[in-house]
């Protein structure tokens, strides 16, 4: 009995060991898988933080190209504003030049009113490029507007009597083409306020470009008007020579057209 007893207790003892040890073997095994998951999570944790840090360090030096980029596009920019303003201050100061030496205007007074249509005229192309922030071109519609109601408030006098018809549509024009072409203008419709309506009779202007090819345009002024003659022509000689002047610049040929009043053409490239 007592040999069976002890046989029995023995495996007792044996089952209790074996089952301590699948318990114990059991935890190890969950600790061990707990630890896993852990670390597989903090790794992928940190895998996914270390692509967002290499993203943001991408995104941050494309950031910082880009501001070197615009830095020096901006300092490019103001030099060429300044060359601009430079040569445009350098037209004025020859127009203003030309007048004196060359032109037949009665007074002081007559002197200051053309200079100022000029150089207004010009100072409206950079209110053109800075409003619409193309620093390159000028939508060329939108200035004639600019220019003619301008001209309307300094030459009311003149003008109150005529109608004038802008028939452009879409064209943009380079600063160094935009500039010769707004003071042909301004001397086509000055000379038009001056002298082709002299009993203030109604009147009616067409400005009108359209483009014939890729850089090539066409330009025509008309005004119903007296008109005038050739020899007329030349009392009026210092505006009509600047626009002769300015339409070769524009590699143009400017040509007055028979008409009943004042027809003009100008064939030009935009340059």
């Amino acid at each position: 009995m007592k040999e069976l007893t002890l046989q029995k207790k023995n495996k007792e003892l044996a089952y209790n060991i074996q089952q301590n040890y699948l318990i114990f073997t059991s935890s190890i095994l969950l600790l061990t898988l707990i630890i896993l998951i852990i670390l597989v999570y903090f790794y992928r944790r940190n895998k996914i933080k270390s692509k967002l840090i290499t993203f943001q360090n991408s995104e941050l030096e494309k950031f910082s190209e880009q501001i070197k980029e615009s830095l020096i596009e901006k300092s490019l920019l103001l030099k060429e504003i300044h060359h601009r303003v430079k040569n445009n201050l350098q037209i004025i100061i020859s127009l203003l030049g030309l007048e004196a030496k060359e032109g037949k205007t009665k007074n002081i007074t007559e002197f200051l009113e053309v200079s100022e249509t000029r150089i207004q005229t010009i100072a409206l192309i950079h209110q053109s490029l800075y409003e619409n922030d193309q620093l390159n071109r000028i939508n060329f519609n939108l200035y004639l507007e600019q220019l003619v109601s301008f001209l309307k408030a300094a030459l009311s006098s003149e003008m109150d009597n005529i109608t004038i018809q802008i028939e452009v549509e879409n064209i943009f024009l380079n600063i160094e083409t935009a500039i010769p072409m707004a003071l042909i203008v301004n001397e086509l419709l000055t000379n038009t306020f001056k002298y082709a309506y002299p009993n203030q009779e109604k009147g009616k202007v067409i400005i009108a470009i359209e483009q014939m090819s890729e850089y090539e345009f066409k330009l025509t002024y008309f005004d119903n008007g007296i008109g005038f003659h050739e020899n007329q022509e030349t009392t009026q000689s210092f505006g009509m020579n600047l626009v002769k002047m300015l339409a070769k610049q524009l590699k143009g040929n400017f040509v007055k057209v028979r008409s009943k009043g004042t027809k003009y053409t100008l064939v030009f490239r935009n340059i």
